[in-house]
């Protein structure tokens, strides 16, 4: 065995020794759950902008009227429109930010479990300021485009985090396979998040129950990072 697979397969953290595949397989695994809500947020937003909870909260009595706020998109009040294009793009800047920015000041001088876990805490203070505030306010409008930021900035984090730590713990034979875990877990999220949109879309608080219910995933992540060893590196 050389000396990379000995410190790949030897490494130990706080008492903790990893030297199976198979624990390196769950750790990857774990770590992948941020694909989750990367995944499902940008699959749940097409879907709840067109939903009647959300006009409800942000077209009807703050731009138009109900009979406006249901016309297609190309027909709807300018200034609500703008807004629905912010929420979507305001949302990839945090990403930019997150990935470019702040991922890999805090892995280098934080570890790698250090930037998992802001992940996971930025994007659970960006959807719960989504989710949570009420709607009928373009003063709160203001504060709900802020939380996207803050929730791609989470994703963006995440993006870069995750696949670096599965490919650091993991065995040589096994780094290929264990680094996309991510982008499976995305594509996961995303159809999660299609189908969540289509069971609840006529619900009152439909959007707002679409876009909070994928918090299981970075909740967890916060919670159980703290059981994970670092990587080597």
């Amino acid at each position: 065995m050389t000396s990379q697979d000995e410190i790949h397969h030897h490494h130990q953290h706080k008492n903790i020794q990893y030297t199976k595949s198979t624990f390196a397989i769950l750790l990857a695994a774990f770590s992948s759950l941020a694909g989750w809500f990367f995944g499902y947020d940008q699959g749940v937003t097409g879907g709840i902008i067109v939903m009647s909870s959300f006009k409800n909260d942000f077209c009807i009595g703050v731009y138009a009227n109900a009979s406006v706020c249901g016309l297609p998109v190309a027909a709807l009040p300018a200034n609500y429109r703008r807004f629905i294009v912010l929420f979507t793009l305001l949302y990839y800047f945090g990403c930019f930010i997150g990935a470019i920015l702040i991922s890999s000041f805090v892995a280098e001088k934080y570890g790698r479990r250090a930037i998992i876990f802001t992940s996971a805490v930025l994007f659970s203070i960006g959807t719960s300021i989504v989710i949570f505030l009420p709607g009928g306010s373009k003063k709160i409008m203001i504060l709900i485009l802020i939380g996207r930021i803050i929730e791609g900035t989470g994703v963006g984090c995440s993006s870069f985090s995750c696949p670096l730590y599965a490919s650091e713990i993991a065995p040589t034979n096994l780094r290929g396979m264990l680094s996309g875990f991510m982008q499976m877990t995305v594509v996961a999220g995303l159809f999660a998040a299609n189908v969540v949109n289509f069971l609840i879309q006529n619900h009152k608080w439909g959007w707002r129950l679409s876009n909070g219910i994928i918090l299981i995933a970075p909740i967890t992540i916060m919670i159980g990072i703290f059981f994970c060893p670092e990587t080597p590196r």
